[in-house]
């Protein structure tokens, strides 16, 4: 399945998602780190990876590093058609990107980031092109940027999709029941709110669900 090449050099941090993936909320029997911890994978339920994370990567020496050259491979369609190894994909990024050229992704979420206060618009609109770049996270961003200002059928909408993509994230199905209980489908908010508290419980990760769903009645 292709995958987005994401670079974040504010963040020091070259990410590889395939399609309908995100770090956002992964358990941790699904993440495998190597490499003194600065190379990690997210793992399917098969046991493959389906994602991949380098940080400081222009700091990386790949042809020093032997565990980086055969699997796990990616499609990148900006690099080429070929399934390459992290040990190949940091050789061509070292070509072809400079170390303070951030990926389309990346500047689009950064910029709605800046704008999601003064200027909710623009920030709506950045988080939309980070979504279409390929950046999934931008649909948990418009989720609450869009409840925040009067918009929650859209709200609901985007963390759908994002409970979707990230069923482990406690935060995600908060928000939702918060969309939902703002369009006054309570007994979706409070199906969310539940779910919230179910995840907190197997991560550690508190919310205000619990609060919310006494609120709720």
């Amino acid at each position: 399945m292709p995958a987005l090449l994401s670079i974040t050099p504010w963040k020091e941090l070259l990410e590889i998602t395939e399609y309908g993936c995100v770090w956002d909320g992964q358990p941790e029997e699904r993440l495998r780190v190597i490499e003194d911890e600065r190379i990690a994978f997210v793992l399917d339920d098969d046991g493959r990876a389906i994602a991949a994370a380098v940080t400081e990567p222009f700091d990386l020496d790949p042809l020093e590093i032997p565990g980086i050259w055969d699997e796990p491979r990616f499609v990148i369609p900006t690099l080429g058609p070929e399934e390459l190894s992290i040990g190949e994909i940091l050789l061509l990024v070292h070509a072809r990107y400079r170390p303070d050229e951030a990926t389309n992704d990346a500047l689009h979420f950064q910029a709605g980031i800046e704008a999601q206060d003064e200027n909710p618009e623009l920030a709506i609109s950045m988080f939309k092109l980070a979504v279409e770049a390929g950046d999934m996270k931008g649909h948990y961003s418009l989720g609450y940027v869009m409840l925040n200002h009067g918009m929650p059928r859209e709200s609901a909408e985007h963390l759908k999709i994002y409970t979707r993509l990230t069923p482990y994230n406690a935060w995600a199905w908060c928000w939702l029941g918060k969309a939902q209980a703002a369009l006054g489908e309570t007994a979706a908010a409070r199906s969310s709110y539940q779910r919230a508290l179910e995840v907190e419980e197997a991560s550690g990760f508190e919310t205000d669900a619990a609060e919310l769903l006494e609120r709720l009645g």
